[in-house]
Parts: C-alpha cells; sequence; structure tokens
C-alpha cells in the first residue's frame, strides 16, 4: 500500500466498468486529528488536495501546509475554482487560500451565522444554506441573501449551470425550492418554484442531491428512496432495497459506480435502483460520517479513518445458492389474537375484572374473632387449737384455675354497593390504561406485519441469484423476530406449522 501522501490523491488508472458492480478495495489516507472526528471532505479540482473537516479544525492532506486551520466545528466543505477552500461552520464561513491564509467571509448585514451546507462550482459561484436563508456569493467574492427564496433556516443548497443560467437547488424550511438567475447578473432573478415531491413528509425530505446522471436529470437523496426528475421534468420515486436501517447521508458517484454514504456504513450499485450492497471493511462496516468524488477519485470518512478507493479492484464473492422463500404465514387477525393473549390483553380479561367488581357488593365482609381466657385462684388458712393441754396450728391453701374460649363469625354487607360500587372506579382508570396499551401493541403488531409482507412482495419480484433477495430474506427475518418478540415466539412455531396461540404471558 502506498503511503498517504500528495500522491495518493492523483488519479488512478483505468475506471470499473459501468453497470458492473465491484468491491473497490479502500486505503487510509489519514487519520482524524486527536480526539476529533471527520464530518466533511471535499477534493479540489486537480485531485491533489483533500479537506479534512472536524468537529474542531480543518485538516488538509496534500497541501504544503497540513496544519490545523479554521478551529471551529465543521459543518461543509467546497472548494472554489481558484482553488480556496471554502468552510462552513457553527460560526459562518471561512475561506482558506491556496497558501493558508485564512478570511472570514463576511455573508452580509443582520445575517445569522450558523451554516449548514455550502456549494460551489457553476462558473465560480458559491451558496450557503444558513439558518436564515440562502446566501448567494458572486465571482466578486460579495455574499447576499437571495430575496426570492423564504427568510427561513434552509438545509441543503447546490449549484448547477444551465447554460447561461445558474440554478440553486434547496431545501428551506422543510420545503423543496428552484431558484435560478442569470450568470451574467446574479442580482437578478429568473425564477424560485417550490417543488412538491411525489411523496411529502419528513422521510421524503432531501438530504442530498446529484445532478445529470444517466438515471436522471436530477437526484434527490431522502430517508425514504430517491425522487428523481427525467429531461421532460416529471418526478418519479426510486425505492432500492438497502440494507436494514441504513439512513443516507450523501451520495457521490466516481469510478461509474454511485456511493452512497450512511450510518450503517458505504453503500455502493452500478445504478441508482440497485442492487446496493456493502462496501468492502471498513469503509462498508463502519458508519460512513462524510464522502468526497473528483473525477475519478472517492474518499470517504469514517469514526476511525479516512479512506479512499484504491486503483485495483477485489473480485467479486461467489454468490450464494438461492434460498427458499420465507413462507408467509398466518393472518393478521390471528397474529393479533396472539399478541393479546401472550400479554394478558384480550378483552374477556377486561371484561371479567368489571364483572368481578359488580358482584363484590354481593360478598360479605367476613369477620373473625377467637377469644380466650385464663382464670387462676390461690387459698391459704390458718386455724389454732389446744386440745389435751397442748396447742396446735393448723394451716390449710388451695388453688384453682379455669380456661374459657369463645369463637365470633360475622357477616357484613353493604347493600349500597350493590347499586354504586366505588371499586368500578378504579376498575374502569385501569381498564383505560389497559385499552391505551393494547392500542399501542395493535398498532406496532400491525405495523410489522404488513412491512414483512411488503419485503415478502419485493422477494418474490427479485431473481434468487440477486444480492438484493439476501436482503430482502434478512428483512423478513429481522421482521419476524420482532412479532416473535410481542407474541412470545407463536409466530415462528407458526410459521412452521399449525398453531394455536398460547396465553400465560405477562405484561
Amino acid at each position: 500500500m502506498r503511503v498517504a501522501a500528495i500522491a495518493s490523491l492523483a488519479l488512478c488508472a483505468a475506471a470499473a466498468a459501468p453497470g458492473a458492480l465491484s468491491m473497490l478495495r479502500f486505503v487510509r489516507v489519514a487519520d482524524p486529528s486527536p480526539g476529533d472526528v471527520v464530518h466533511a471532505l471535499a477534493i479540489d479540482a486537480t485531485g491533489s488536495r483533500l479537506a479534512l473537516g472536524g468537529e474542531r479544525s480543518v485538516r488538509l492532506v496534500g497541501a504544503e501546509r497540513s496544519d490545523e486551520l479554521v478551529r471551529a466545528g465543521v459543518r461543509d466543505l467546497a472548494f472554489l475554482p481558484d482553488g480556496a477552500l471554502l468552510v462552513a461552520t457553527e460560526d459562518g464561513v471561512y475561506r482558506v487560500d491556496p497558501d493558508g491564509r485564512e478570511t472570514r467571509e463576511t455573508l452580509g448585514p443582520g445575517e445569522t451565522r450558523r451554516v449548514a451546507r455550502i456549494a460551489a462550482g457553476a462558473g465560480g459561484f458559491a451558496a450557503a444554506a444558513t439558518e436564515a436563508g440562502v446566501v448567494l456569493r458572486d465571482r466578486a467574492g460579495r455574499w447576499e441573501r437571495r430575496a426570492e427564496l423564504p427568510r427561513a433556516e434552509a438545509t441543503l443548497v447546490a449549484l448547477r449551470a444551465r447554460g447561461e443560467d445558474v440554478e440553486i437547488w434547496s431545501v428551506v424550511a422543510g420545503e423543496l425550492w428552484i431558484s435560478a438567475f442569470p450568470a451574467g447578473a446574479p442580482e437578478r432573478s429568473l425564477q424560485a418554484t417550490r417543488v412538491v415531491l411525489p411523496e411529502s413528509g419528513s422521510a421524503a425530505l432531501p438530504v442530498d442531491v446529484a445532478f445529470d446522471l444517466p438515471e436522471a436529470d436530477v437526484a434527490l437523496v431522502a430517508a425514504n428512496g430517491f425522487a428523481l426528475r427525467g429531461a421532460d421534468g416529471a418526478w418519479r420515486m426510486l425505492r432500492p432495497s438497502w440494507p436494514p436501517g441504513a439512513q443516507p447521508l450523501r451520495l457521490a458517484v466516481a469510478r461509474g459506480q454511485r456511493a452512497l454514504a450512511t450510518d450503517t456504513g458505504l453503500l455502493l450499485a452500478p445504478e441508482l435502483a440497485g442492487p446496493w450492497q456493502r462496501a468492502a471493511s471498513p469503509a462498508g462496516s463502519d458508519p460512513t460520517l462524510a464522502i468526497a468524488a473528483q473525477g475519478h477519485e472517492l474518499v470517504v470518512a469514517t469514526h476511525l479513518a479516512v479512506l479512499r478507493a484504491d486503483g485495483e479492484d477485489l473480485p467479486l464473492p461467489s454468490p450464494r445458492p438461492p434460498a427458499p422463500p420465507p413462507p408467509v404465514g398466518p393472518d393478521i387477525l390471528a397474529v393479533q389474537r396472539a399478541a393479546l393473549e401472550y400479554l394478558q390483553l384480550d378483552p374477556e380479561v377486561a371484561n371479567s375484572l368489571r364483572a368481578r367488581a359488580k358482584r363484590s357488593a354481593w360478598l360479605p365482609i367476613v369477620s373473625f374473632r377467637v377469644g380466650h381466657e385464663r382464670g387462676e385462684d390461690d387459698g391459704h388458712g390458718r386455724d389454732q387449737s389446744f386440745v389435751s393441754g397442748a396447742l396446735r396450728n393448723y394451716h390449710d391453701s388451695d388453688h384453682g384455675h379455669s380456661d374459657d374460649f369463645n369463637v365470633d363469625l360475622t357477616l357484613a354487607w353493604n347493600l349500597g354497593e350493590t347499586v354504586f360500587n366505588p371499586d368500578e372506579i378504579d376498575v374502569s382508570r385501569e381498564l383505560r390504561s389497559v385499552i391505551a396499551l393494547r392500542d399501542d401493541v395493535l398498532d406496532e403488531v400491525t405495523q410489522l406485519y404488513f412491512e414483512r409482507r411488503r419485503a415478502l412482495d419485493q422477494l418474490a419480484l427479485v431473481p434468487s441469484s440477486e444480492p438484493e433477495a439476501e436482503t430482502l430474506r434478512l428483512r423478513s427475518a429481522e421482521l419476524a423476530a420482532g412479532i416473535d418478540a410481542w407474541t412470545g415466539g407463536w409466530f415462528t412455531r407458526a410459521l412452521r406449522g399449525p398453531a394455536t396461540p398460547r396465553t400465560g404471558g405477562s405484561r
């Protein structure tokens, strides 16, 4: 393995053939500064410098100076065409010139300083997503907030040159906006359009954007998949099969492959539709915090190291023999009944409590008392007599005792409670809690059940030899284990054959 230096960021030899997924080999090029974690990456246009942005500072790899710069929490990085580095931080935007000189950029009067994302390119322009909206930097270095966009928190910004114009793609106040301006007159705004995606909600909120892919003119990355816009301007949703629990963060394209940074590791695919699979360890096994691509270069950052895709590829693993599809199992009503019986939340338990509370008024209050009395008597007597000239003394004593036992049994009825028993209030309060808990259990079990059914339906449409098939099998097994936890193992027994819900669990 070559030493991580300026040469390690040079362009490599041949690229992987588009559409052919291979396991890229990743080598270490840098380590985070002691006590720091890399959250942002950027590669300059020449591929000779790599910028690492951490929680405390910025570091350049491959430059003449590699000491720490801009000592602040870094949110994002972007290189300008002239080689200067723009650093988005919690305290505003900084510019680092190629010679290492730092300058704090002025975002405009009255603008707040916290910056979430930054983008550069498109003919020398740059844009920043701040807590007060989108701010544009012109070619002369002047920043100005885009008045055509809402004055609200922006979480995403990207630039694209379109002929004589420049487009700004941004997410402001949780909504997607597209605005444009003439490259020769950035102070003018041609249009600002709010885009409604095919699916709405927090899961569809874009977290990254890529342009001019073979699959789509624009690709938005969201938690629930990709929102793709074709050349005709129509949007469609693409829901690829990712490893269970993977949360996408950034998308990059290099070596003819799509690279997706997620919180569970780096994913690779020949196209957005997949099949997606984990990159070779450690890039694919550790959470990917940042990703950057420039030409043929692909660099990722994990908690422990910064890695780059090496020139050599690992051979693909031998395909596993296809496994039989998992059984569908019992219907949802049987699963719900099994869960309620296992957790003792079925309606019969509630009805029994209510009935026993009403009957309790007819039951007497039983009092049982046992008594014991014991008595003792002691007597002493003394007497004298004179008989035949002799004096005689007499002494008498006696002792006696007695034992008395008694048993009392009392039965008392409060007939007023046959009309209204105060215990029924406590029972009613407890039943309301039980009903709320039962609704939560049924909701959770129902979601697990139908999510598993959707995974099985997708599995039926995927060839068994595809990597996506194994991912869907694992997903269905994970969801079946969740249902097992709510039914005390009944669901797995039901998958193996006829089963009857078994009660006796505890809440």
